[in-house]
């Protein structure tokens, strides 16, 4: 967490400024059901956007929508599948994921063109953990356990919405959030 503090701010900055431009254009933002957390921590959760919805069905993305896209490690076919077309159908594509684990050697991509969800997202938070997600390695064994892509994704997000809202105060906006 620490890590993702320090060496994410920038490009979480960044991604709170497309979310507040999103918002004050009148556009959705999305969250896409890749991860074990993010959608449920950033949809009708209390101190959260109203602006934000589980992405259902990649139709509903208009030209100037956000996708925020996590994942442990971006390599699935279907995560690479949706990340390309939630960038065709006009989204800027905020990716949280493992940069570490999805350029290991040891990793391979799904999808039919070799890419992976860094490659193809506009913007990506690295949320910086090791290959197979595991902090801890279980005493004896080779077996890592004690994933942190939740946790870390989960500050990441609210990183990313704490700086949206700041950049919409800063306008002298006031967005709709859920009461905390």
């Amino acid at each position: 967490i620490t890590w993702v503090v320090r060496e994410q701010a920038a490009v979480i900055e960044e991604a709170g400024a497309l979310l507040a431009e999103a918002i004050v254009a009148g556009h959705r933002l999305w969250v896409t059901e890749t991860s074990h957390t993010l959608h449920l921590e950033a949809t009708h959760r209390a101190g959260g956007f109203m602006a934000v919805d589980v992405l259902a069905d990649v139709r509903s993305i208009e030209p100037g929508d956000v996708v925020l896209l996590g994942t442990s490690a971006g390599t699935s076919a279907g995560t690479i599948d949706l990340a390309i077309t939630s960038r065709e159908r006009g989204a800027v594509l905020i990716a949280f994921t493992q940069v570490g684990f999805e350029t290991d050697p040891r990793v391979m991509s799904a999808h039919p063109s070799g890419r992976l969800l860094h490659e193809v997202a506009d913007l990506v938070v690295d949320l910086g953990g090791p290959f197979g997600d595991g902090e801890f390695e279980l005493l004896g064994t080779d077996v890592r356990i004690f994933p942190s892509s939740g946790a870390t994704g989960v500050v990441a997000l609210w990183m990313l919405f704490a700086e949206a809202v700041k950049q919409l105060a800063d306008q002298g906006r006031t967005p709709l959030v859920w009461q905390s």
